[in-house]
């Protein structure tokens, strides 16, 4: 059910954002670009998976200052995956 899917990613982003949790909302901005890719929103789907594509890179860039060979991997595969979804939008 997309409205649902729309509805929880929306909750998770503004629980993420109320938790500046910027890894959470990432994530959320990825599901909502998917839903949003799903209803042929695709102007919105592209700023939401920019925005993730944006927070990702930021993570990924801080992980590897900090040396973190396992953090640097889940923001390297978390951006590679916003990424892919993200090129679906312009196929």
């Amino acid at each position: 059910d997309i409205a649902a899917a729309f509805a929880d990613f929306t909750a998770a982003y503004d629980l993420s954002t109320a938790l500046q949790d910027r890894s959470l909302v990432a994530f959320s901005l990825h599901g909502l670009g998917t839903v949003h890719q799903h209803r042929g929103e695709y102007a919105l789907a592209l700023e939401a998976f920019h925005r993730s594509v944006n927070l990702r890179r930021a993570l990924l860039q801080e992980s590897n200052e900090a040396d973190d060979a396992k953090a640097s991997h889940s923001n390297e595969y978390a951006l590679a995956n916003t990424l892919n979804n993200l090129g679906g939008v312009y196929g």
